[in-house]
């Protein structure tokens, strides 16, 4: 049976409320650890107690999937979007960021900036996923994972340390302003999601 920390891959199907499927593994299976948070609460519970062949259909909430939708308006740069320019009030754009998907709904104009609310695209949803237990992976094929999985977090950590290419808006804002050194008085070491 499946518990925390053990590595698993399973075959997934994404759904909404009204069954329109929006993501699907289609035979590439989802390899994630078990309770590290991978993957979104909701399915990371769920796959508790499985064993290999299970099924299971599981609908979760957007409070343990994406979050509610947030209603908070930011002031973003316009040169965060490099040459695009084709910004037009009350309608949505989704972009893809060093962060995963974003969707903006555009609510002013400004000279620098647009004014706009950000999202993930699946916040406020519901979501239904159909999932099939397809392996929990030996001691040596974790181990795989783990190592990989470890150069990543070394390599944004790097990141971080400089306070350059730091996905965060902290880092973001004192690019320019500071080195990002520890010593750093905007505080960006501090604020960064290590």
């Amino acid at each position: 049976m499946i518990k925390e920390n053990d590595w698993i891959s399973i075959e997934y199907e994404g759904k909404f409320e009204d069954n329109k499927v929006f993501d699907a593994s289609n035979g590439k299976p989802l390899v994630f650890k078990v309770g590290c948070g991978m993957i979104i609460p909701g399915l990371d519970e769920a796959v508790i107690d499985l064993k290999i062949g299970d099924k299971k259909s599981i609908t979760i909430p957007c409070e343990k999937a994406y979050g509610p939708a947030s209603d908070k308006v930011m002031d973003i740069p316009k040169a965060a979007f490099g040459e695009f320019d084709n910004f037009v009030e009350d309608t949505e754009l989704q972009f893809v960021s060093s962060m995963g998907p974003i969707l903006l709904k555009i609510i002013k104009i400004n000279e620098e900036t647009i004014s706009a609310t950000v999202n993930h695209p699946l916040a406020g949803k519901t979501l239904i996923f159909d999932i099939e237990i397809i392996k929990i992976l030996t001691e040596e094929e974790a181990k795989e994972h783990e190592d990989k999985l470890n150069f990543y977090k070394e390599q944004i950590s790097k990141l971080h340390e400089d306070g350059h290419g730091c996905s965060c808006e902290d880092c973001q804002e004192c690019d320019e302003d500071c080195d990002g050194s520890d010593s750093c008085s905007c505080g960006c070491q501090d604020d960064c999601e290590k």
